[in-house]
């Protein structure tokens, strides 16, 4: 097999990341409910101690085990995510009105 047949066999394996970049109350619960249906293997939230405390490891490990994310502190990894997995899909969920 040619690398080329490798190469193509392995993207169509692997699902692309989704990261949901929308701050809490923006429809991220809803985010995180299509990408199960979906099939995606979804993390929200945790890691909270490992990215206060620069701790990058753990946060790149459970990226790396899960392809579809949201809230914190996924939504501040944009940058780490665009960096160590390039085709990586961003979706921004804005509200709609200021009232909670």
């Amino acid at each position: 097999m040619t690398v080329a047949k490798r190469i193509a066999k392995g993207a169509l394996q692997k699902r692309q990341r989704v990261l949901c970049c929308g701050l809490s109350k923006t429809g991220t619960t809803t985010f995180m409910e299509a990408c199960r249906i979906l099939g995606y293997n979804h993390k929200s939230m945790g890691f909270d101690h490992a990215f206060v405390n620069r701790r990058i490891l753990p946060i790149y490990f459970t990226a790396l085990r899960h392809d579809s994310f949201d809230d914190h502190p996924w939504f501040f990894l944009y940058r780490f995510f665009d960096k160590h997995f390039p085709a990586t899909r961003f979706v921004l969920t804005v509200r709609s009105s200021t009232d909670c």
